[in-house]
């Protein structure tokens, strides 16, 4: 099926082609035909996406090592070169990028691409622990890794035989992951480059290094390091090397993907790659005895398209009868699309329903039925919380846990079901003397908890006391011609920094009973312990928060 453009509507309708329906000696031609239409239009979508590019996009900030030939270095002019660089720039310009290159070690520009400081790294080996921290481009070259060992040394098959030796890898290379990823139990000993991890093996230090044979040979005899060996091809892992992007940049990592794909078609990619790395890859060396064939298939499928020719009327003919198939179609289309908007119309109606007695559930899983104020399983989870957020800045956090006093008697004398009226009604006082910031809770039977973040004690006390006075206050008629006034005990007490939580609970709890224990009706903290319980009288309604 193709799309055709419907001239001054911008819209697009389904054009079907059935090529089984163009029978006998017609069919091989039109397949020909029909698969160059495709590469052209192919072709043209990928320029006009280049074409787009130019000039819109901001400047590209691409990291580059310091010293990783023949992919990423800095030559005896100050430059930055290598096959990476040559590679990023070639993609870029096809697709009209305009970049900037800073260099650095290799855990500099790593940490600069994970940090958002740049947005590209050439060249990055592809590591399942790397992908949740950036995004990786279609892959461009592959290479291998093998240990380096002093010349005598028996040589190093794997990773297997490299337990229990002194093995130096780079810092955060792909030879370090990988070790990492494979539990090796001796810790490997890090250097920042490559031509640091050879010269700790020359010089007799350690047992090997671990990185790529490719590199590791070009550095040895650039540095003229003697005395070291390369071991064969380890056939653990290999280095899958792709452009590394800044994460959830998604447009760029497009660009680099289409880029990519135009230089390997235009022939830009065997040229950068035949400079810097054809001498590690042998079917490179011999890929140009195969284009004369391959020219030799292009010339036939030239040949083959002329025979196009003779099918006009014939394709003329079918295109009338695949026009109408197509009106067909299109009526179809139209009420099938009309079907999709209404169910999902309808499946956004049920989501909102559905989330809606999500919520609801959710509140009614920390919410005590009785008194509307949040359960004791909700009280934990945000003590947790407070205590967290007040270690961390700094700040007060006071606790109150309030009992209702003889509130058995008052069971035993009125029933239960006057015994809930009042725990309903110290809910609400509780709710009226409270600040929107302030959380409390129904703890356990007649028990009560309060928390007053970003409050001290001597200000918690005011607000504890407010709370007893109002409920003194309130009549209770459980019996008739008879009014029933119920007090509370409250102990109160500020967190400590770094103090356990159910230590903290414990020493509000203890301060509540001494409330108790020293005739109840009344507020005890730490400071008040010992004391008289604090008078209404002495917190005027002025004082109060």
């Amino acid at each position: 099926m193709m799309e055709k453009s419907e001239s001054g509507s911008g819209k697009r309708t389904p054009v079907l082609i059935h090529l089984s329906s163009l029978k006998g000696e017609f069919a091989r031609p039109v397949r020909w035909f029909c698969l160059m239409i495709v590469v052209i239009l192919f072709v043209g979508g990928l320029a006009s996406g280049v074409c787009n590019a130019a000039g819109n996009s901001p400047e590209v900030r691409v990291g580059s090592e310091l010293d990783f030939p023949p992919y990423a270095f800095v030559d005896e002019s100050g430059q930055v070169a290598g096959f990476s660089i040559e590679l990023i720039k070639a993609v870029t310009d096809a697709m009209g990028l305009s970049i900037k290159i800073s260099t650095g070690s290799w855990g500099t520009v790593w940490s600069s691409l994970v940090e958002g400081r740049l947005d590209v790294l050439p060249i990055v080996a592809k590591l399942p622990e790397r992908q949740p921290l950036v995004d990786f481009s279609l892959p461009h070259t592959e290479t291998y890794d093998a240990f380096f060992v002093r010349k005598g040394d028996s040589p190093i098959p794997n990773i297997a035989a490299a337990r229990g030796k002194a093995i130096v890898v780079m810092r955060s290379d792909a030879a370090h992951h990988e070790l990492l990823e494979r539990n090796f139990q001796e810790n490997p000993i890090l250097v920042d480059t490559i031509p640091a991890g050879l010269s700790l093996i020359s010089s007799g230090k350690h047992d090997a290094f671990l990185c790529s044979k490719l590199i590791g040979t070009i550095i040895l005899k650039k540095n003229r390091l003697a005395g070291l060996t390369a071991g064969p091809i380890i056939p653990d892992y290999k280095r899958v090397f792709s452009f590394a992007v800044k994460k959830g940049d998604r447009e760029l990592l497009e660009k680099l993907n289409q880029g990519l794909l135009i230089v390997k078609t235009n022939g830009e990619y065997d040229r950068i790659y035949n400079k810097w790395l054809s001498f590690d890859d042998p079917w490179r060396k011999v890929k140009k005895y195969f284009l004369p064939t391959i020219i030799t298939v292009i010339a036939i499928a030239v040949i083959a398209g002329f025979w196009l020719a003779t099918l006009q009327q014939l394709v003329r003919k079918r295109t009338r009868e695949l026009a109408e198939n197509n009106k067909k179609l299109l009526h179809a289309y139209d009420d099938l699309e009309a079907r999709v908007q209404e169910r999902t119309a309808e499946l956004a109606r049920a989501n909102q329903l559905l989330q809606e007695n999500e919520k609801r559930y959710r509140e009614l899983s920390i919410v005590d039925d009785l008194t509307h104020l949040y359960n004791s399983r909700h009280f934990y989870h945000q003590l947790k919380m407070e205590i967290d957020r007040a270690d961390r800045y700094g700040q007060p956090l006071t606790l109150l846990l309030l009992d209702l006093d003889d509130f058995k008697t008052f069971n035993d004398a009125y029933g239960h079901i006057e015994g809930d009226q009042v725990l309903m009604r110290l809910g609400q006082v509780v709710k009226r003397c409270l600040r929107e910031t302030d959380f409390a809770y129904r703890y356990g039977g007649e028990e009560f908890t309060i928390l007053l973040p970003m409050t001290t004690s001597v200000d918690g006390a005011v607000t504890a006391e407010r709370i007893r006075m109002e409920f003194k206050k309130e009549t209770f008629s459980p019996a008739p011609g008879q009014d029933v006034h119920v007090t509370v005990s409250i102990g109160l007490a500020q967190y400590k920094t770094k103090e356990e939580m159910k230590a903290f609970v414990h020493r509000v709890d203890q301060l509540m009973y001494q409330g108790k224990k020293n005739g109840k009706d009344r507020v005890c903290s730490e400071s008040q312990a010992g004391r008289n319980r604090v008078q209404g009288n002495r917190t005027s309604d002025a004082d109060l928060r």
